[in-house]
């Protein structure tokens, strides 16, 4: 559901696993407008900005972070938090 960001949000974009184990990854979209909301950004607030670009977001820092606490609680039944290495952090040339 694009308005919610919950439910398939189509196509993956990279899918890989380890069968062996049943270990699975998968990237898929998701609406940045529902991550904001979900951090406690007003609605109000997004709903008029051009969010294309990571440097109109917030900091890579920031995003990243904000990623991180997202897949966390995605996670059933882990209590380990991800850590975000400030070294790994890396935008593209043209900011997205």
């Amino acid at each position: 559901n694009a308005q919610t960001g919950t439910g398939r949000r189509g196509s993956s974009i990279f899918t890989a696993g380890d069968m062996s184990k049943a270990e699975v990854i998968a990237v898929e979209r998701f609406p940045i407008r529902v991550l904001l909301e979900e951090a406690g950004v007003a609605p109000e607030a997004i709903r008029e900005a051009e969010l294309n670009r990571i440097e109109k977001i917030g900091t890579p820092q920031t995003v990243a972070e904000l990623l991180a606490l997202r897949r966390d609680r995605d996670k059933s039944g882990s209590s380990n938090r991800s850590v975000v290495q400030r070294d790994s952090i890396k935008v593209s040339d043209d900011g997205k």
